[in-house]
């Protein structure tokens, strides 16, 4: 009698204690580790290259490199020009482009290897394929060498208009360079640089894209300067589907970040409407969205309405959703919050990478280390 009484408050306890873990998973899962004092970081410039953590910071002209474990502040490299887009990594080494073309080539401890002039205004971070470097200057896109210090070939992409700015970063994929620019979007050979083909996305753009585009099998989908998401078959430039946003929420242009996995393309925005009284054009700021669509059809799945939103994360086969001051990890079937979590201050410049959330809290001019 004792023994089946003692089996019974065994398993008791067990489920007690199992609820008790799912209850709490989310401070579990929640662990701040960190925080450094930094001047003031620029939108979308933190970047986590293998152990350690890089921030353009102080009017982007300065890169303050961290510990990513720690915090510990390491190095900092200045100059005179700008940094537009943050730095990577390759074979061990750092590589950010400056306002002026050059290419900065630094150890993992701060010490500068070259400075190679690399033509106009570098407006992308150097994305790093086999052991080349892409990147785009103005109306450029080029393919740079870091072991001989030389660009191997450049293409200058042309609209009716004649050459643009290519604002969004180049996506390789089996061989293949996807980037937009203005109203069309373009495939290179990335060993040759020649265009194999070409797709007019929209009649005019009004703005860039900023956001690389996104693969399913045999399709690359790209976010439409116009209203709509468009998928298109890598083989040749042809349409594959096209949809179009939910209309109630848009009249503004779509740039924004992809993210393609299990079958289904996910994003967010914050919605920004207009309208008119007394003759006079007024902003009217609507509530953010996230959405998520099908990677095969673009057929709606599932819409999710937030406050605010920052940024949307795929980590550790994770969906993770940045929202003002709040943190999602979101169910791929639904959207609703597995976990969520909440701070006193916005996340600012958010971004998450190998298990570890870092952002820029503005109330104490701090960046943060979180582990999830």
């Amino acid at each position: 009698m004792n023994r089946n009484f003692n089996i019974l408050r065994f398993i008791f306890a067990v489920v007690l204690i199992f609820t008790t873990f799912l209850s709490c998973l989310g401070r579990v899962m929640w662990n701040e580790v960190w925080r450094t004092p930094i001047g003031q970081v620029e939108p979308g410039n933190i970047a986590k290259l293998g152990n350690l953590v890089a921030v353009v910071t102080n009017d982007e002209t300065t890169l303050a490199v961290f510990d990513a474990g720690s915090g510990e502040a390491l190095w900092e490299y200045y100059t005179e020009a700008y940094f537009y887009a943050p730095p990577t990594m390759l074979a061990g080494n750092i590589y950010i482009g400056d306002s002026e073309g050059s290419i900065h080539s630094l150890t993992s401890q701060g010490e500068l290897r070259f400075t190679f002039d690399g033509g106009d205004s570098i407006l992308t971070p150097l994305i790093p394929w086999g052991n080349k470097l892409y990147f785009s200057d103005g109306p450029h896109l080029r393919c740079f060498n870091p072991k001989g210090k030389d660009i191997e070939w450049s293409f200058t992409a042309h609209t009716g208009e004649g050459e643009r700015l290519i604002w969004s970063p180049p996506a390789i994929e089996d061989g293949r360079l996807y980037f937009t620019c203005d109203e069309f979007f373009y495939c290179l050979d990335a060993r040759s640089g020649v265009e194999l083909w070409r797709y007019q996305t929209t009649d005019y753009a009004v703005l860039g894209v900023h956001h690389p585009p996104v693969f399913r099998e045999d399709k690359v989908i790209v976010p439409n300067p116009g209203d709509r998401l468009i998928a298109l078959y890598t083989a040749d430039g042809s349409l594959a589907w096209e949809a179009h946003i939910p209309g109630s929420f848009w009249e503004q242009p779509m740039d924004v970040a992809l993210i393609c996995q299990r079958g289904k393309v996910f994003y967010g925005v914050m919605g920004v409407s207009t309208y008119f009284q007394a003759e006079e054009e007024t902003p009217k700021l609507l509530e953010g969205i996230i959405i998520a669509q099908s990677a095969d059809g673009g057929d709606i799945l599932w819409r999710k309405k937030v406050d605010t939103f920052s940024g949307l994360f795929w980590d550790h086969n994770r969906l993770f959703a940045v929202c003002g001051n709040k943190l999602y990890w979101l169910n791929l079937n639904d959207g609703s919050a597995r976990a969520s979590f909440e701070i006193t201050s916005n996340m600012e410049s958010p971004t998450i990478r190998d298990g570890y959330l870092f952002y820029y809290d503005p109330q104490t001019s701090e960046l943060v280390g979180v582990r999830l």
